[in-house]
């Protein structure tokens, strides 16, 4: 064989592009050990639910301190999903390729169902097929409690994974968590959810579920328990070994949040990846499966309205807002395929990484400056907590809409009466808004326009003369 000069210079810019990204280029076969029991936890029915991954390996490969993976898999929040789908394991092949070793777990899935569902004729035959139609929630919470759920097993499984650097050859100080759908959304609260004060006003104790209706009763288990109790901290009760869970990289592919991204400290790399042409996770700000119904399900009276869910942050909305904070984001990239809007019909569908390789691909190059030790993280903003004594009250700040637009409401919860200081200020402390108010014991909400406010993100403080301080962030948006 003839080696020209050319088939030279290209074969060396290969080997130095894969020298300056480590963990870039798929290189190693991969071993793979399956069903690894890295936890227990209460479900949404109240039952112990046993937690597996499955830790693929680079083989041949002689690093000692090789990166850590977490993979999320996606399907709704249903119980029928699981790390077993194809895609999932081919992302974590693909990772481990690249020199990662890479964990693909399942974790608490299920949710309450409608107490009063309404069955068509072909709903569930045509629509909803292998119990499809369980996606009927009982109300917005319960998707808002299930992601919950599902990020404080991701962070179990980063503090396993952790824990086996020994055995892995692991370096603990690098590690990512990407899923896809649904698990996009649990790697965006794993890798983003890192402050206590930003747990969400659902996870609190609420009152009793109802009763799932008869028609839906084969979504949920043999025994279920209605109660919903406080779901704990946002670190949960598993594997807590002495490690934390924090990352350095998040991918989200066709996923989204539910909430705004608030950076905290050393805030992680994201890689986000979503099509146009998505009607299940609509790339801009929809309930999910919302374009589905309008374009398919409601025009033909198949099936009851599925109005519960809450909106969701595609990753078009994301980008949008990610653009608007300006040095306050966390570094990122953004790769959205714009095939269109929504579209039920569309072949092949944009439920898809539409190319595996080149997605892993694109995420491990945003991801190597990190997993090599070659980077700093982005400044970020500090963990806000209550000050001077502790909040007693559950929320006692909070803001919405958020991220806001115009106007957004301020919302306090007061033990006392008496006055109050509130100061709007940006990430670099200069304040953009300040006002005295006079509290009234129990609930207090407060209307503040944004009108002369630039896009970005800020810290809202609450100043009492108790000398009690709140704190809590929000974005505003173009």
């Amino acid at each position: 064989m003839r080696i020209t000069l050319l088939t030279v210079i290209i074969i060396l810019l290969n080997d130095l592009t894969a020298f300056a990204q480590p963990y870039t280029q798929p290189q190693y076969a991969v071993s793979v050990e399956k069903n690894i029991t890295y936890g227990t936890a209460k479900n949404f029915a109240g039952n112990d639910y046993e937690l597996k991954m499955d830790i693929y390996k680079p083989l041949n490969n002689n690093d000692v301190s090789r990166p850590i993976y977490v993979h999320v898999h996606g399907g709704a929040w249903l119980e029928i999903s699981n790390k077993e789908q194809s895609e999932d394991a081919a992302v974590c092949m693909e990772m481990a390729k690249r020199g990662y070793v890479a964990a693909n777990i399942e974790y608490r899935r299920g949710y309450h169902r409608y107490n009063y569902y309404e069955p068509y004729a072909l709903c569930s035959s045509v629509v909803f097929p292998n119990q499809s139609d369980c996606i009927y929630v009982q109300d917005s919470s319960e998707i808002i409690r299930a992601i919950y759920r599902g990020m404080q097993d991701a962070k179990a499984a980063i503090r396993f994974m952790k824990g086996r650097f020994a055995t892995d050859s692991t370096d603990v100080n690098t590690v990512c968590v990407g899923g896809e759908s649904a698990g996009g959304f649990l790697a965006m609260y794993t890798g983003f959810l890192t402050c206590p004060d930003e747990k969400p006003v659902d996870c609190f104790a609420l009152p009793n579920a109802k009763a799932t209706d008869s028609d839906l009763a084969d979504c949920n288990p043999t025994v279920i328990s209605l109660a919903r109790p406080d779901l704990g901290s946002i670190e949960g009760e598993v594997n807590l070994n002495g490690f934390d869970a924090s990352v350095v990289g998040v991918a989200n592919y066709f996923g989204g949040m539910m909430h705004p991204i608030l950076p905290g400290p050393k805030p992680p790399a994201l890689y986000l990846f979503h099509q146009t042409n998505d009607v299940v996770v609509d790339c801009n700000y929809k309930k999910p499966y919302q374009s589905l119904f309008e374009q398919v399900i409601y025009p033909l009276n198949l099936c009851q309205p599925l109005n519960t869910p809450p909106k969701a942050w595609g990753c078009c909305s994301i980008n949008t807002m990610l653009g608007n904070m300006g040095s306050a984001a966390p570094e990122y990239e953004a790769q959205i395929v714009n095939n269109g809007g929504p579209n039920a019909l569309a072949n092949p569908p944009g439920r898809a990484y539409d190319n595996i390789a080149l997605r892993v691909s694109q995420a491990a190059a945003l991801f190597s400056p990190y997993v090599s030790g070659q980077a700093s993280a982005p400044a970020g903003t500090p963990c806000v907590v209550s000050g001077n004594e502790p909040v007693t009250t559950e929320n006692a700040l909070s803001v919405f809409p958020n991220p806001a637009f115009d106007q957004m409401t301020i919302r306090v919860r007061s033990e006392n009466t008496g006055p109050a200081f509130i100061t709007v200020s940006d990430m670099t402390g200069r304040i953009v808004f300040t006002e005295k108010w006079i509290l009234q014991q129990g609930e207090n909400q407060f209307p503040v326009s944004l009108g002369a406010i630039n896009p970005g993100a800020y810290l809202i403080k609450i100043e009492k003369a108790s000398g009690e301080n709140l704190v809590t962030r929000m974005v505003k948006m173009n």
